[in-house]
This record gives C-alpha cells, structure tokens and sequence, in this order.
C-alpha cells in the first residue's frame, strides 16, 4: 500500500463489516424474537430423540448451504 500514490487513483480504502443473519428457514419468523438462552436450552434438550436430532443436523447443514449462496451473492455483489 504504501507504494501506491494518489496518481494511481487510490484516495483511500474503506474496510467494513456486513451481518448476514443465518436463518434456518426464510418462511419461519417465529424463532426470531426468542432469547438466545431459550434458543440454547431448546437445542440441548436431553429428552430429543435420535430423529429429532439428525432432522435439527440437517436443517443446520441446509441453512448453512443458504447462508453461504447468500454471502458468495453479497460478495459478488460488492467485488
């Protein structure tokens, strides 16, 4: 950077941060406005069965998926 000069055309560089919130479901608003303790304590229920828990496996596994298309689709976006 620091042989770049202002002939070149480079004033300054911005650095910023973007949130991009990872839902699981798009349709599904409900969860949102829950606490993040009741959040936890859902997940960590020790009653869940071996189903419950593969499908809570694939939803994250699915809304991960999403949530990387979304932020490749904001990255291009700003590139």
């Amino acid at each position: 950077m620091d042989d770049i000069d202002s002939q070149q055309g480079l004033i300054y560089v911005k650095e910023f941060y973007i949130v991009v919130p990872y839902y699981t479901d798009e349709d599904d608003t409900s969860h949102i406005n829950e606490s993040r303790w009741k959040k936890l304590l859902n997940v960590l229920d020790s009653k869940d069965s071996v189903e419950k828990i593969v499908s809570r496996y694939r939803n994250f596994v699915k809304g991960n998926k999403n949530l990387e298309t979304r932020i490749n689709l904001i990255a291009d976006g700003l590139g």
